[in-house]
């Protein structure tokens, strides 16, 4: 007789244990998470929803007794430890979120609310895409949880600073669960009240421990783009790629590397698509304004991030070289141009976000001549970045065009950077 294997069960997160441990003790939870689905406020998955407002009625709680405490993410353990007399007012909190009966409850008003501030009003060119709400971390959607129950006020007032608010976790915070248990920590007092101050001193902190970056001012960026300019006019400098570490380095000091949140963006792709989903905000209502993750319906993403300078210009296997690469690039060229052209060709300066049917109809060819190319993608003088895409199926790169490969990158690298800085807070 053929053995029968015996069965092997995958093991559950502590999310996942969190969250069978509170659907056991709270059936009804399976209904409200449907019904939040069904209004286009998935902001995340039902499980992180639930532990995040969980999270956050252990923070309501926390907050009479007027002293600083920790409000880790909800453990197994605390999600058992639910039904004891001594955790009676969370759970209280967190039925008044989540209720046995259906409707408008509390936490379904708070996420509409959410969804409202973060998206702005359908003519706004100021609020978060659909589709870069729906990328938040699961920690940012408990600090967008807190936000939204601590702060009072007008939305409209509250709106922006939100959005700002939002754009920070997605692109400058790099530890988020440790950013949101320093928020959460703050917020358990009265005290914190979500002020402009109180927000200043979190974002402080964040930098100051190593859990945020450390962002560019005008100045150091002009720097920056000074040194960019200076390789570009001198050929041999030029023509060798700069590795991550070399990279953006000529405004960095020992206590401040303002040059490490654009290295960032060299390699991160995370990052480089929330950036452009941003900046791209525009472009995105105007060609896919329709797809909205946050509702209950499943759909393929309608856009592709696409190379500017496509990937089969720059990423060819290294056996080929002599096809593409002209003789006069020295061997400390060709070796430079073998180790870092996938950091260079893989940075933010060189992708766009593009409808998906004109990807495929642009193939690995040329720009298209738009006149809302520097609007729609921000890019300038596509004649200039056509140059190094050659239509023929045999092309050689100079050593001038490997340089320029580089520079193109980074100049564009760096305005767009600069955008960024200016929509995030202070």
């Amino acid at each position: 007789m053929r053995e029968v294997p015996p069965f092997v069960a995958t093991a559950l997160t502590d999310n996942e244990l969190t969250y069978s441990i509170i659907k056991q003790a709270f059936p009804h939870v399976r209904d409200r998470m449907r019904e939040i689905a069904d209004d286009g406020l998935r902001f995340a998955s039902e499980v992180d929803l639930v532990i995040g407002a969980l999270r956050l009625a252990r923070l309501q709680q926390e907050r009479e007794k007027n002293e600083t405490l920790r409000v880790p993410r909800p453990s197994p353990a605390f999600a058992s430890s639910l039904q004891r007399d001594e955790e009676a007012g969370v759970r209280a909190r967190f039925l008044k979120l989540l209720p046995e009966h259906g409707g408008d409850f509390p936490l379904k008003i708070l996420l509409r609310r959410l969804r409202d501030m973060l998206a702005g009003q359908a003519d706004s060119r100021h609020g978060l895409p659909a589709m870069l709400i729906a990328r938040m971390p699961r920690e940012g959607v408990d600090m967008l949880l807190l936000m939204a129950d601590i702060t009072k006020g007008e939305d409209e007032v509250l709106a922006k600073d939100l959005q700002s608010f939002a754009l920070h976790i997605f692109l400058v915070v790099t530890k988020e669960d440790k950013a949101a248990d320093r928020l959460f920590e703050a917020a358990s007092t009265p005290a914190w009240t979500a002020t402009e101050a109180d927000l200043a001193k979190w974002r402080e902190e964040l930098q100051k421990d190593g859990y945020a970056f450390s962002l560019p001012t005008q100045q150091e960026i002009d720097i920056m783009r000074a040194a960019v300019e200076a390789r570009r006019t001198c050929n041999r400098d030029g023509a060798r790629l700069l590795g991550w570490a070399e990279r953006f380095t000529e405004a960095d000091k020992e206590a401040h590397d303002p040059g490490g949140w654009l290295r960032h963006f060299t390699w991160m792709g995370e990052r480089n698509k929330r950036a452009l989903m941003w900046l791209q905000r525009d472009y995105l209502r105007k060609k896919v304004g329709h797809f909205d993750p946050l509702s209950i319906r499943d759909e393929d993403l309608p856009l592709d991030l696409d190379h500017i300078v496509p990937q089969s210009r720059f990423g060819y296997d290294w056996r080929h070289r002599d096809k593409y690469l002209s003789s006069d690039l020295t061997v400390d060229e060709l070796q430079s141009f073998r180790d870092h052209r996938h950091l260079i060709g893989n940075a933010l300066g060189n992708f766009r976000w593009l409808d998906a049917s004109d990807n495929r109809a642009r193939g690995d060819g040329q720009l298209e001549d738009s006149a809302t190319m520097a609007g729609d993608h921000y890019i300038d003088d596509p004649t200039g970045w056509n140059a190094l895409i050659p239509d023929e199926k045999i092309w050689s790169w100079s050593r001038n065009d490997v340089a320029e490969f580089q520079a193109r990158i980074d100049l564009r690298t760096l305005p767009l950077c600069q955008t960024l800085i200016s929509d995030l807070p202070a």
